[in-house]
């Protein structure tokens, strides 16, 4: 038999269900709609022995149906402001130790045969890597903010009710605490360190890229995207202050690794 507290928890979550149900013009939804009010009636309306029974009942039925949420109609699925972040979350994963963009195998091969300098810059796209799914993370993070408002109710029920959101848990736990409000432990404090570090350095490798780029296009020069180093031969001098903006650029490099 359920407890009092988590039945009572569970059958406000019915009651949120038969509202959420009633939204649309799905058919199957409007009768499990109607299903359900029936036993949550039932509950209010006997007394003693039978209101144990209808109790009983009325929270089968909306387990069974909470349970299948995942199919209900797509406009009328309790989390369907956060699917589309599920989806992206999925695939982005920070303690991933696989590269998203640059499959560790290739690299791996490729540095092993490189130059000193082609295996620094080689080096420097895993640390790129790292930064870009911390760039979109924050992102993912922004867009979140709108739809919590609407998961809330049902993350606070659930929770009450003692229920396990999957596989809606990994966005519910991105929702709730990676806005940075939630108090840090030392292993998020060192992670948050760290993501902040290689930002950092990425934000300066970007600005001396950027500055060189731009100093190509005023002066007219013009290279071909992905064209090989060694076919464009640089007959100019070199301009003042190049030389520490490439001990700056290594400094960089290193750090965003």
């Amino acid at each position: 038999m359920e407890s009092h507290a988590r039945s009572n928890a569970i059958i406000e979550l019915g009651k949120l269900l038969v509202v959420q149900l009633e939204l649309g013009d799905d058919l199957l939804a409007q009768w499990l709609a109607h299903d359900l009010a029936e036993h949550l009636r039932a509950v209010d309306q006997v007394e003693g022995e039978a209101l144990i029974v209808a109790r009983e009942r009325c929270v089968r039925a909306i387990l069974l149906l909470w349970d299948r949420r995942s199919v209900f109609p797509l406009r009328l699925r309790p989390f369907r402001a956060l699917e589309p972040l599920m989806r992206t979350l999925a695939s982005l994963d920070l303690e991933e130790k696989r590269n998203r963009f640059l499959p560790s195998s290739m690299v791996e091969a490729e540095i092993k045969d490189a130059t000193p300098v082609a295996k620094q810059w080689l080096e420097l796209s895993i640390g790129l890597d790292y930064t870009a799914r911390v760039l979109i993370r924050y992102a993912l993070n922004a867009a979140a903010a709108n739809a919590v408002a609407d998961a809330l109710p049902w993350v606070e029920l659930a929770k009450q009710a003692s229920l396990e959101l999957v596989p809606e848990a990994p966005i519910v736990q991105f929702v709730l605490h990676g806005n940075g409000e939630a108090s840090l432990d030392q292993a998020e404090h060192e992670r948050l360190r760290i993501q902040i570090e290689k930002l950092e350095a990425f934000t300066h490798l970007a600005g001396d890229v950027a500055a060189e780029l731009r100093a190509k296009l005023s002066s007219g020069e013009e290279t071909l995207v992905g064209q090989p180093a060694a076919d464009h031969v640089d007959t100019k001098p070199p301009r003042a202050g190049a030389s520490e903006k490439k001990k700056k650029r290594n400094k960089a490099s290193r750090h965003a690794r």
